[in-house]
C-alpha cells in the first residue's frame, strides 16, 4: 500500500533532483497511476495496467512507467529492497517509434552543396 507520505516525499525529492517540468510530469502520471491502481502496487496489477495503457497510447503508458520505476527505485526500495525489486521488474517501459523520419539528401544534392 502506498501512503500519502510516500507521496509527499516523491514529490520532495523530484521537486529538488529534477527540472520543474520533469518534476511535474513524473507527479502527474504517478498520481493518476496510483489513483487509478487504488492506491496498492502488486506485480500482476502493475503489468496489467502497463499493458492496458500501451494499448491506448504507448507514449501514455512509456511516461507512466518511468514514473512508476522511478517511484519504486526512491521511495520502496529503501524500506524493502525484495518487495521493491519484485515490483520493479514486473514490467517494463513500453517502446516507441519516433515520430519523423530524418532528411537524406540524395548524392546531387550533396555534390551541390560542397562543391
Amino acid at each position: 500500500m502506498v501512503t500519502k507520505d510516500d507521496i509527499e516525499l516523491f514529490e520532495k525529492l523530484m521537486k529538488s533532483e529534477r527540472s520543474k517540468s520533469t518534476a511535474e510530469i513524473n507527479i502527474l502520471y504517478l498520481r493518476r497511476a496510483l489513483a487509478e491502481l487504488g492506491y496498492e502496487l502488486t506485480p500482476t496489477k502493475l503489468k496489467e495496467y502497463i499493458l492496458s495503457l500501451a494499448e491506448e497510447n504507448k507514449s501514455k503508458a512509456r511516461h507512466t512507467a518511468k514514473a512508476l520505476k522511478l517511484f519504486i527505485k526512491e521511495i520502496i526500495k529503501p524500506k524493502s529492497p525484495r518487495i521493491a525489486r519484485e515490483l520493479y521488474d514486473s514490467f517494463k517501459i513500453p517502446k516507441t517509434k519516433p515520430s519523423h523520419k530524418p532528411y537524406i539528401p540524395d548524392i546531387a544534392t550533396v555534390k551541390q552543396i560542397f562543391i
